[in-house]
């Protein structure tokens, strides 16, 4: 069944004089083995990223950090969620959301993605569609 939302996790993070250290991905994707894809994205100030869909992939974006905007359309309604500097959120977008990332602030954003689907260049899973 395909859920027409998206799960929102925010996620630990233990910081001291060395830095921050977070776990992305919680034990039971580890144990269930349905990430077949990872990879991680810069954002420039000002970029955007996706403006796209997927119509089988689940595809979790894990900040790392820097503040971001997440932008998604559901039922024909655009939504934002706004990640504050600081913040480590993992946001799970099901199959047939549209989305996009938007780094509106300074400073470098790094982001962790990862998807149940296994990347195949011949058959993408992944369609153009403007948002932002």
């Amino acid at each position: 069944m395909i859920q027409n939302k998206i799960t929102i996790r925010h996620l630990d993070i233990v910081d001291d004089k060395r830095g921050w250290v977070t776990e992305p991905l919680s034990i039971m994707e580890l144990q269930s083995g349905t990430v077949r894809n990872m990879h991680i994205v810069t954002l420039y100030k000002d970029i955007i990223r996706g403006n796209h869909i997927h119509y089988k992939r689940t595809e979790t974006i894990v900040t790392l950090g820097e503040a971001a905007d997440l932008y998604y359309l559901i039922d024909g309604e655009l939504k934002k969620l706004i990640v504050n500097k600081g913040e480590i959120v993992a946001i799970t977008i099901p199959p047939n959301i549209p989305h996009a990332i938007v780094n509106s602030h300074n400073s470098i954003l790094y982001c962790l993605c990862y998807s149940d689907l296994k990347y195949d260049s011949e058959n993408p899973d992944t369609e153009p569609y403007v948002i932002v």
